[in-house]
């Protein structure tokens, strides 16, 4: 929002602060009072960037620290970054086995077999049709996949999947 919650000098600043105080949110006693905007022209900077939490948070007992960084002559932006570390355990979540249809062997079809089915029964498919585009494309589906079906071996299989590695996720 460009505005800072510790002045009072632009419609910006006056915008944040009176959000904040609707929302019942602002920043933590860990975040430095430092700039963390300095404007290309070199005569205003100001502190615009924060972390925002509701009034006693649950997430906001876990800070460990907020760090506003220097300057530095490789970082092209106008704004510093602001480091947040949180104290926190991660727990491992249980992996789950997932079914996927597996991609049909487009090289492996026997492509004069797969003609032939939708030759077969397009006529009769665009014969039945009532004009409701939505049942036309569903029949459209149910065509192609009976041709691939009869086309391609192992077509359209389902694979059962775990995921690689661990899982991790907060624990609250």
């Amino acid at each position: 929002m460009n505005g800072s919650l510790y002045r009072s000098s632009t419609p910006h600043d006056k915008i944040l602060q009176t959000f904040c105080k609707e929302k019942c949110i602002g920043n933590t006693e860990k975040c430095p009072l430092k700039e963390t905007f300095y404007h290309q022209n070199g005569k205003s900077k100001g502190q615009i960037n924060y972390f925002l939490f509701k009034s006693n948070s649950e997430i906001s007992n876990k800070i460990k620290q907020i760090d506003v960084l220097d300057t530095d002559p490789q970082n092209t932006s106008d704004h510093v970054p602001v480091i947040l570390t949180m104290n926190g355990q991660l727990k491992k979540l249980r992996e789950k086995a997932t079914t996927i249809i597996a991609t049909p062997k487009w090289a492996d079809c026997d492509h004069q077999i797969y003609k032939e089915i939708i030759n077969k029964y397009l006529p009769n498919l665009m014969q039945k049709s009532k004009g409701i585009i939505e049942q036309d494309i569903r029949n459209l589906e149910k065509l192609l996949h009976k041709a691939g079906e009869a086309a391609i071996t192992k077509y359209r299989r389902n694979i059962k999947s775990t995921s690689k590695g661990k899982a991790y996720g907060t624990n609250k």
